[in-house]
């Protein structure tokens, strides 16, 4: 079976209605599921952490940042349309964010970016 997928990453641009309207247009489209990324900004970039890009991504990443509550709370919304919903994690750390709310996902997908990340694949 073939299951369409709704990425609301970063595209809601941190803001909870936007991301909320995304979730009723996949449900409107057809689609199976949504799935969100979830980043700690505490633990993405430290103060000692200074690479090439690092200021850019930096802001992207506050920008369009929604808080674990917010994101349990658009979870519940999806699934009473019938949507199966998943999450994306870039660090171990930030599953911890959610703690029992954890099991209000349907699935996880591994960040390309993440593939050889075996703490991450084996945590989750």
């Amino acid at each position: 079976m073939i299951k369409i997928i709704s990425e609301i990453g970063i595209n809601h641009d941190g803001d909870y209605e936007k991301a909320k309207k995304l979730i009723f247009l996949t449900y409107q489209s057809g689609a199976h599921a949504v799935k969100f990324q979830y980043r700690n900004i505490g633990n993405v970039y430290a103060e000692h952490i200074r690479e090439i890009g690092d200021e850019i991504l930096s802001k992207e990443i506050n920008r369009n940042f929604l808080t674990p509550k917010n994101l349990l709370s658009l979870s519940d919304y999806a699934k009473k349309l019938g949507l199966e919903v998943g999450i994306s994690f870039f660090d171990t750390k930030d599953i911890q964010d959610f703690s029992e709310g954890i099991n209000s996902f349907d699935f996880f997908k591994i960040p390309s970016i993440e593939l050889t990340n075996k703490e991450l694949i084996n945590t989750l």
